[in-house]
């Protein structure tokens, strides 16, 4: 009888909300999950205005589609002012900033 080897799965420590205690990980959805996500970007948002969403994700350790779906959530109900720029290699990015409760940015 040959004896296998333990498997052990190298999982990454994702973040999670400091509110309901879910963890942001890969395909995690849950009511009010987008909510929860920018609740923890805002204060990464806050202390470096002008991220991309790529930078916040890597700054945050959530996963960028993750990331992605929450700034458009808070961009759609006017948390966050998206400014476009033109990226060398086509297309556009967008980079964020909070907006304070008067309706200015915060940068």
């Amino acid at each position: 009888m040959t004896q296998q080897a333990p498997i052990f799965l190298n999982m990454k420590a994702y973040p999670k909300c400091d509110h309901c205690g879910k963890r942001f990980t890969p395909g995690s959805s849950w009511k009010g999950a987008n909510h929860c996500r920018f609740a923890y970007l805002l204060p990464f948002i806050t202390a470096h205005p002008g991220l991309s969403s790529a930078e916040l994700a890597e700054l945050s350790h959530i996963p960028y589609f993750l990331v992605k779906n929450a700034l458009q959530m808070a961009r759609d109900a006017g948390l966050v002012e998206a400014v476009a720029e033109e990226r060398e290699i086509g297309g556009m990015r967008y980079r964020y900033r909070s907006v304070t409760r008067d309706g200015e940015s915060s940068s």
